[in-house]
């Protein structure tokens, strides 16, 4: 089924014939969900799971490296698995393997950045999208009501001028060019002046933070920031930096025109298009979910944390439905399927229960369970 499903996706033949981090970070998150999902059939059963546990880490640090987003979602999957009823020694395990995991990523990532002198600066602003899309529609909106004191506040790390001029909803990378933090004091008059502005239009950081991220959750629906692939109707190339990948071709030959000519036809064949859109691909997991819930197969849902985590990481990211950092979720879907299935089939792992997550005296989520 998972191979059928990647042969048959258009958007896998054209990402996956390049080598770049967001496909080789997908492929290692792939065996990281892979491995998750072994790690709860393990402690269902009461296996041993010392050995697929650090696999699974490693496997999660591996991928981080290559996305540096991913240092949260490793980190927060392996602590969720703490929710599965198990001794209280082995929920210690996972809370300390998600803990040294992020550590270990972060310990790792400073001393790179610093060893190949990469501005701090500008990677604290990567995590910053969602706040400055909010301050930037604000006052491009409502300009006249900002306060004196507030003004001054963003002004300390942002060119307040500039804002309404460079402010576009679907993608943050324009504001966060104008990013300059220089101290914590000025980053925390910002922060402060950033809540009083909530306070007074909520709103409008809605409609800010939903103009940057819906086509990551909306069906049907694709963002106009950046088009999937790179027709290269253009030898001079002028525009590349509006695509997320380019096939080139510098000559006019009969395989350039037979490309140009075919390209474009799976996003607008019915069935075949469906694939194109990310919020599809969302309400999929979300409906698999849904039906796992309904039946109380609660401990099936949490091998859906990663691709979750994911898919907010993809909302808080600076392009709304950039298919380049959807890659991951993409890529998972049939295993997850495949998942909600045998979860669906299974009455029980070896308790008995319909959810190893409760414990069948007490009805409660709790930590009684026999020492082993």
């Amino acid at each position: 089924m998972a191979l059928l499903f990647l042969a048959f996706n258009p958007l896998v033949v054209y990402w996956f014939s390049i080598v770049i981090k967001n496909t080789s970070s997908a492929a290692l998150f792939l065996l990281f969900l892979i491995m998750y999902l072994e790690c709860i059939l393990h402690i269902t059963n009461k296996k041993p799971l010392l050995k697929i546990l650090l696999l699974t880490t490693l496997v999660g640090v591996l991928a981080a490296f290559f996305r540096h987003d991913f240092i949260y979602v490793v980190s927060i999957s392996l602590v969720l698995l703490v929710l599965i009823k198990q001794p209280a020694k082995k929920r210690i395990v996972f809370a300390a393997s998600g803990i040294v995991c992020f550590l270990v990523i972060t310990i790792i990532s400073s001393l790179f950045n610093a060893y190949f002198d990469i501005d701090s600066k500008r990677i604290s602003s990567e995590a910053l999208s969602i706040p400055l899309q909010q301050t930037a529609r604000f006052v491009y909106e409502h300009g006249d009501e900002v306060k004196p004191w507030e003004r001054d506040a963003i002004n300390a790390i942002l060119d307040y001028e500039a804002l309404p001029k460079v402010y576009t909803p679907g993608i943050s990378d324009p504001v966060k060019g104008l990013v300059t933090i220089d101290n914590n004091d000025d980053f925390n008059a910002y922060i402060k002046a950033w809540f009083s502005m909530l306070q007074r239009r909520p709103i409008t950081y809605i409609e800010a933070t939903l103009s940057n991220s819906y086509a990551y959750f909306t069906p049907f629906s694709r963002s106009s920031v950046r088009p999937v692939i790179y027709n290269d109707h253009d030898v001079s190339n002028k525009n590349r930096e509006n695509y997320d990948i380019s096939f080139l071709f510098f000559t006019q030959s009969t395989r350039h025109q037979l490309y140009l000519a075919t390209i474009g036809i799976p996003q607008n064949l019915p069935g075949i298009n469906i694939f194109y859109y990310l919020g599809n691909y969302t309400w999929f997991l979300l409906l698999l979910m849904l039906g796992l819930f309904i039946n109380k197969k609660y401990t099936y849902l949490l091998g859906f944390a990663p691709a979750l985590l994911v898919i907010l990481t993809c909302i808080a990211s600076p392009v709304n439905g950039y298919f380049r950092y959807y890659i991951p979720v993409m890529m998972v879907v049939p295993i997850l399927l495949a998942w909600a299935i045998y979860g669906l089939r299974s009455y029980s792992f070896s308790t008995g229960s319909d959810d190893p997550c409760k414990d069948q005296d007490t009805g409660y989520y709790g930590n009684k369970y026999p020492e082993q």
